[in-house]
């Protein structure tokens, strides 16, 4: 059996980590850590050495 790895970066943006930054413009934690659950389980056919935000593949 041969196990696939991807490598791939996510960036989670400007994150609510403490309570002002959301009103500052910040997305919240819970946004932004669905995006990072979504590349983690990306199947292995999906391309890798990609850099994602929100599911969309964004240039280096």
């Amino acid at each position: 059996m041969r196990t696939i790895i991807l490598i791939n970066a996510v960036s989670p943006g400007f994150v609510a980590t403490y309570p002002e930054a959301e009103a500052m413009g910040a997305r919240p934690v819970a946004e932004e850590a669905a995006s990072i659950v979504w590349a983690a389980t990306l199947p292995d056919s999906s391309p890798t050495g990609c850099f994602f935000r929100d599911g969309k593949r964004l240039n280096w």
